[in-house]
């Protein structure tokens, strides 16, 4: 009996032995890693570690539709879509009234009444005339600039919006009937326009003397002389001193500074694309503008610059004009 357990006793040791090495091998694996090295290579961590990592989120399957696409050029960092119903073509401060272009204005009810919000820098000789609001706003400010000029008030409104029948009986009225605008194609359909005389005639005529501050000024507030008198073979309405059109300040400051009507802005912009804008400086700031052409039955998806101010305007032909604040 007292062999046996001899030999049981034996094989315990070994077995005590053999548990105290393999507690001992991975003491030292487990301070190998508490104690390594900062900056050690790790490029050898197993795979099935390594795949426990959270998947990368940019991954080429996440769904990018609706993002704003990248512009390959030009001043625009990023373009998003919009889409207008094509009837704003006929919308905006840039569209362009001729005989060969009608328009109705959609809402004269919503004209503001000219006499009634008048300031007391000028005068009304029509106390039915009407406006759209945001242009006899920026035609107030530049009447009273004007008198704070010169200290003259004899400016006189004579009209603004005109019906086709009070536009059509001026035609039939005209002397040049092939230099006059015909019912439709009258820019007072608008509502952005003024026609301007002197009363009494006695303190001078628009254009001349203390009045050319109006030609020399009135694009920073957004106005333009609608028939210029060097643009008869052009606009194909005889020249005018006193019919200032309202188009807002960016383009009024490009249109004067460059010498051009509405017709010359409009077919500039036309040229240009997102890409390759028609840009320019004035005292308003920086401005990009480029066109849009209308596509479609009903709507039009247009790109305009996701992140910086911008207007879109129709030009009552076949599309949009996007201008937009770059600086």
């Amino acid at each position: 009996m007292k062999p046996e357990r001899i030999k049981k006793a034996g094989y315990t040791y070994l077995n005590v032995a053999a548990v105290v090495a393999c507690l001992a091998v991975i003491a030292l694996i487990l301070v190998a890693v508490l104690f390594r090295a900062p900056g050690e290579d790790v490029s050898s961590v197993p795979s099935e570690q390594a795949s426990s990592a959270p998947p990368d989120e940019s991954s080429a399957d996440d769904d990018v539709s609706g993002a704003e696409s990248e512009s390959p050029s030009g001043p625009f960092a990023a373009l998003t879509e919009l889409s207008v119903a094509n009837t704003q073509v006929s919308e905006g401060d840039l569209i362009l009234v001729s005989n060969e272009n009608t328009y109705a204005h959609p809402d004269p009810d919503a004209l503001t009444s000219i006499f009634e919000n008048k300031r007391g820098s000028y005068k009304c000789g029509d106390t039915a005339g009407l406006a759209e609001e945001r242009a006899l706003d920026a035609f107030n400010d530049m009447l009273d600039d004007f008198y704070a000029a010169t200290g003259r008030g004899s400016v006189t409104v004579l009209y603004g919006y005109l019906t086709p029948e009070q536009a059509g009986d001026r035609y039939n009225a005209a002397s040049d009937k092939a230099h006059a605008a015909q019912a439709g194609g009258s820019d007072f359909h608008t509502g952005l326009s003024f026609s301007l005389t002197v009363y009494p005639q006695s303190d001078g005529s628009i254009g001349d003397g203390s009045y050319a501050w109006l030609a020399d000024n009135a694009h920073r507030y957004g106005f333009v002389l609608r028939y210029p008198s060097d643009k008869l073979g052009v606009t194909g309405i005889a020249p005018s001193d006193g019919h200032y059109r309202y188009v807002g300040r960016a383009a009024a400051a490009y249109i004067y500074e460059n010498g051009l009507c509405l017709e010359e802005f409009l077919d500039r912009v036309e040229q240009a694309t997102p890409e390759e804008p028609l840009r320019w400086d004035c005292e308003a700031g920086s401005f990009a503008a480029y066109f849009q052409r209308a596509t479609g039955e009903t709507q039009t998806t247009i790109r305009v610059p996701a992140s910086l101010e911008y207007s879109v305007s129709g030009n009552n032909r076949d599309g949009f004009v996007v201008i937009a604040s770059v600086g």
